[in-house]
């Protein structure tokens, strides 16, 4: 995957761990256009890719009551999460 590009916002993410490790995303919340914090959970998610400390999910999520499929991004070397910023329009 390699480097966060222009088109992806930092996001707050709740996660759970199994015991052998997985990561599950629960619960995100993003800054919107006006600076308001919205929170979304996730209604499912799957592992696309773990490549180089780095890991990518598409997940559900509800906005206005439409199911939205967005990809969460995160960085394991710095603990950073990232949300895909043409995803959530």
């Amino acid at each position: 995957m390699g480097a966060i590009s222009d088109k992806t916002k930092p996001t707050e993410v709740i996660t759970q761990f199994t015991p052998e490790g997985k990561i599950i995303p629960i619960r995100i919340r993003l800054q919107d256009d006006d600076g308001a914090y919205q929170t979304y959970s996730i209604k499912g998610y799957k592992e696309l890719t773990h490549y180089d400390c780095v890991f990518t999910y598409a997940c559900k999520i509800s906005v206005f009551d439409k199911i939205r499929i967005i990809k969460l991004i995160y960085q394991s070397h710095d603990c950073k999460w990232y949300t895909r910023v043409d995803d959530l329009a």
